[in-house]
């Protein structure tokens, strides 16, 4: 025969089962009343009131703890409401205790798991949900959430076995099919990756965010009018998406279609319009002169070299937005090896971004003087556009070694300048070649470099021996009617 309290207990839980938690609360308010010594009267409440997003519900498992400190549930119950409530500091000592007690409990290992991939330690977020698969909890998510963080790491292929995982589990779980197209882009495997995401695209039709993932695959095995439609399609769901709509007018131009490609772009990710007019003193010029005569390439030192250590520094500040460098033969270390962060006009405005901005001004100050020592250039164009610009670091083996000029297709016909500052001084390697001029110019920090997109100024950004080498680097294009203007 069940006690009272047995009795109370199944009550509740029958109530709750059912969802009906209103009655679940009082009941298990009223057993814990009646039972105040008894720990899984307080843990049960805890339960419900989590589950209607009461944070009165740490109280509860407060109480729980105290009356019986050794017992894992309720500290791994405290976790995951933290979790939920996104205190992911907060939850990391409550879930760590549920483990040392009970070191299969496995929710608690993925509630850590996902804790520490929050608070960016993700090789220990990765430990932990192999831990909590060794526990027994063979469940998609838990496949799926491993998978996201080796992603995170890096590791592509370790993810794209654990997102395979989680579709065999659960086949219709779109979001698993999504990070398996991802994993399988970040290996370079764009036809391959097709399937997945043409998937998750079918289970999930009003995913904004798996239609750009689908249309970026689509412009890269070159079909852009495919791309096109489905980045509308995209912006349809989800119109503030600036990867969207960017994506969108990257492949307008390469279809040719570039006012309506720059305009897209310019409200996506913004435009800033600099000044060809000198209004100021220019930076000092740096002579690179090559053995052939003059090449049409303006060098300039820049007034506060100290700069660039904040500008490094806002590159390894974001390391969430890094990816690895692509060109415009796609994702291929053999032709360009880099970690890139790309950075949208639109931001320029926010206080983070106050060192890139200011290094727009003077970029600005340096076509300036290009347009003085070219007077024909800066009779021709009054004002130049920049678009979206990168970051870059590269590491010892890092390189763009691929010979290459910024204005080599259709869709970038708009393109009229390319520029470069080098943020550090790199020990050995890393040179920028011009073979036309047999120039070579060795990255030193403060440098800045602008020089003519056409073909007659193919380079190649050779292979970093020692050290680190860090640039931003973007391009100037033909004016455009909108954007916000970098002042």
């Amino acid at each position: 025969m069940l006690q009272p309290f047995d009795r109370g207990f199944n009550d509740v839980l029958a109530l709750f089962g059912a969802g009906r938690l209103a009655e679940a609360e009082a009941a298990a308010f009223a057993l814990a009343a009646a039972h105040p010594a008894a720990v899984a009267a307080h843990n049960i409440l805890g339960v419900i009131q989590a589950s209607g997003g009461k944070s009165s519900a740490d109280t509860h498992f407060q109480k729980a703890i105290a009356l019986k400190p050794d017992w894992d549930e309720p500290y791994a119950n405290l976790g995951l409401t933290l979790c939920q409530r996104r205190d992911f500091a907060a939850a990391e000592a409550p879930l760590r205790t549920a483990l040392d007690l009970k070191p299969t409990n496995a929710a608690a290992a993925v509630s850590l798991g996902n804790a520490l991939r929050e608070l960016g330690a993700r090789d220990e977020a990765a430990a932990r949900y192999r831990q909590a698969l060794a526990a027994g909890a063979d469940q998609a998510v838990v496949h799926n959430n491993l998978g996201a963080v080796l992603l995170d790491l890096a590791r592509a292929s370790e993810a794209a076995a654990s997102f395979r995982r989680a579709v065999e589990i659960h086949p219709a779980m779109a979001e698993a099919h999504l990070n398996l197209g991802r994993a399988l882009r970040h290996q370079g495997h764009f036809a391959e990756s097709l399937p997945s995401l043409e998937r998750a695209m079918a289970l999930n039709p009003t995913s904004g965010e798996t239609a750009v993932v689908l249309a970026n695959t689509l412009r890269d095995l070159g079909r852009t009018t495919d791309a096109i439609a489905v980045y509308s399609r995209a912006l349809e769901l989800k119109p503030d998406d600036r990867e969207a709509g960017y994506n969108l007018g990257l492949a307008l131009n390469a279809a040719g279609r570039h006012g309506e490609g720059l305009a897209a772009i310019a409200a996506s990710a913004g435009i800033a319009h600099l000044s060809v007019t000198p209004s100021g003193p220019a930076p000092a010029r740096v002579d690179i002169a090559a053995p052939t005569g003059p090449t049409f390439i303006g060098a300039w030192r820049m007034d506060r070299p100290e700069d660039c250590d904040q500008l490094i520094d806002f590159f390894e500040r974001r390391e969430l937005d890094h990816a690895a460098g692509r060109s415009a033969r796609g994702l291929d270390t053999t032709v360009k090896h880099s970690t890139d962060l790309t950075v949208l006009p639109k931001d320029l405005d926010k206080p983070e971004f106050a060192a890139v901005k200011a290094h727009l001004r003077h970029l600005e100050a340096c076509i300036g003087d290009y347009g003085v020592q070219w007077p024909h250039f800066g009779a021709m164009l009054k004002q130049v556009d920049v678009g979206p610009f990168t970051l870059q670091r590269y590491e010892p083996g890092g390189h763009f070694q691929h010979i290459h000029a910024e204005r080599m297709s259709f869709g970038f016909i708009h393109r009229v300048l390319a520029w470069m500052t080098y943020l550090n001084d790199v020990e050995d390697g890393g040179e920028t070649t011009f073979p036309h001029y047999d120039l070579t110019v060795r990255p030193q920090r403060g440098k800045t470099l602008i020089w003519p997109a056409e073909w007659t100024h193919v380079h190649a950004g050779m292979v970093v021996k020692t050290g680190r080498k860090y640039i931003i680097t973007g391009w100037m294009h033909f004016p455009h009617s909108s954007g916000p203007i970098a002042k």
